[in-house]
């Protein structure tokens, strides 16, 4: 109970009565101590707290737990109390601070947010990064502000933001000393391809007029010789055009327009009717959708895998040669498929390698550079290519011109 007592006299200066009062003030004792109480729990949390924690009143610091003193490199026996907030801020980043706080207490908005460079006792600097806001207590309005160093943090950022630009750096320039060997790469093998020409014409021409003036007089075994020459100065002939045409695949820009497979298939297959003359050969075209990409590459697939299936289906009657397209996970995937000879999957990884032939010893004919060329094309369109079969077939060669994200870079 709480207790008013008045006493009341007459003029004489004599005590006439005595008035109290008592009111109940248990509601009142009990909010106090729990207010107490309150208080006392949130010091104590503070006080343990692993984060840095500073009462302001105004730039005044009023509090500062252990952890902030030891961010700050205060010892035992020194309170920042009474000390202002700026004291502790470096000077470059005073005015800042100090413009935020006027802020603040004119209730204007202002980031409750945000980084700095903090001064400990030592003169050391340190960043800092600050979440403050405001907080009631039991005297008056406050701010609280909650410190964290986060100097190996900055300097962690840093070094991998340098780390990056290095192998960025690293990166471009490698870049460009591979782009630049890949140019005088193909630029040397256009070349050394354009200059055997000449030998080549020479050989196939003096030995062929070898055969015509003086066939007649040579034995058996010279005639063998001289055909076996010709046949591998076309062999050669055939090579440095397939080795130009993979140049010209590299260095040519890629022209995207629509394509109709079927149009491309038909016209390949009037092309190569020499081939098929004579044999019995089905070929069946299935639904071949448009497609985007350059008209001349894709018509050098499609070219490049017909005829590679012709040439493997010869012991084949008949033989079967199938061109469709189909869909895989949304992907228009186009397909040649024929009923030949085949191979085993362990060789597919040789496929589309360069002058890489399955079957070179089989009596099949070729330079290795057709399924590269085919491979290099599909590649540059941002597409994939695989192979399926088995020997004695059938074989499937699947592929994809990839989706239409514009024209990927030369290389």
């Amino acid at each position: 109970l709480k207790g008013h007592e008045q006493a009341f006299f007459d003029q004489g200066g004599r005590l006439l009565e005595t008035q109290a009062v008592m009111t109940d003030i248990t509601e009142q004792k009990r909010s106090e101590k729990a207010l107490r109480e309150s208080e006392e729990r949130f010091r104590e949390l503070i006080e343990h707290a692993p984060v840095s924690i500073v009462l302001l009143r105004g730039a005044e610091i009023m509090y500062a737990n252990p952890a902030a003193r030891t961010l700050l490199r205060l010892d035992d026996t020194k309170s920042p109390a009474g000390d202002s907030l700026l004291s502790y801020i470096a000077p470059a980043e005073r005015d800042k601070i100090a413009e935020r706080n006027r802020n603040r207490e004119q209730g204007v908005s202002v980031p409750e947010e945000y980084e700095t460079t903090g001064l400990r006792t030592d003169g050391t600097e340190f960043f800092c990064h600050a979440v403050v806001s405001s907080i009631d207590l039991a005297d008056g309005m406050a701010t609280i502000a909650f410190l964290r160093d986060i100097t190996d943090e900055k300097r962690a950022v840093e070094e991998l933001r340098d780390l990056y630009a290095g192998i960025e750096q690293m990166i471009l320039e490698r870049t460009a000393e591979l782009t630049l060997a890949n140019r005088e790469l193909e630029a040397f093998s256009y070349s050394v391809s354009h200059d055997l020409r000449g030998p080549l014409r020479a050989i196939d021409g003096f030995s062929g007029i070898l055969l015509q003036k003086y066939g007649s007089d040579l034995p058996e075994e010279a005639l063998a010789y001289i055909r076996k020459v010709r046949e591998n100065t076309t062999r050669m002939a055939a090579l440095i055009d397939a080795i130009l045409e993979l140049s010209r695949v590299g260095r040519q820009a890629i022209q995207r327009a629509e394509v109709t497979p079927s149009v491309v298939v038909r016209d390949i297959l009037d092309q190569l009717q020499s081939e098929m003359a004579g044999r019995e050969i089905q070929v069946l075209i299935g639904d071949l959708p448009p497609c985007r990409g350059d008209p001349v590459m894709i018509r050098q697939v499609y070219f490049n895998l017909i005829e590679n299936a012709l040439k493997f289906t010869r012991s084949r009657d008949p033989a079967v040669i199938e061109i469709g397209a189909t869909t895989e996970n949304g992907e228009q995937v186009y397909y040649v498929r024929d009923n030949g000879v085949g191979f085993g999957m362990q060789y597919t990884d040789k496929l589309f390698k360069l002058f890489q032939r399955l079957h070179e010893n089989q009596g099949y004919e070729g330079t290795g550079l057709g399924l590269a060329i085919v491979s290099r094309i599909i590649e540059r369109h941002g597409g994939w290519i695989r192979a399926g079969s088995r020997p004695g077939g059938p074989t499937t060669f699947s592929f994809s011109f990839g989706k239409d994200q514009g024209d990927p870079p030369v290389r």
